[in-house]
């Protein structure tokens, strides 16, 4: 409520500031987390399943968390990586 979240944000990127401000005002918050997330953790490719996808939810096998190789910065990166 007094902007710190906002602030240390700003620090980090102006359009994720941006997005964060005008859901504090409209308390829509849908269009926040994802970028929030893509700050937090790197992507993954997830082959269990027939997703084809890559997720960055902290929750990649511990193999992938030993051997960090696996890892990429985007979504779009991820997925052409391995599934493309």
């Amino acid at each position: 409520q007094d902007g710190t979240i906002v602030s240390s944000l700003q620090e980090t990127s102006d359009s994720l500031a941006t997005l964060l401000a005008t859901a504090t005002t409209t308390g829509d918050f849908s269009k926040v987390v994802v970028p929030i997330l893509a700050l937090l953790y790197d992507w993954y490719p997830v082959w269990k399943g027939p997703s084809n996808t890559c997720k960055n939810d902290g929750n990649e096998p511990r193999y992938m968390k030993v051997f960090a190789t696996y890892y990429e910065s985007s979504l779009d990166g991820c997925c052409e990586r391995y599934f493309s």
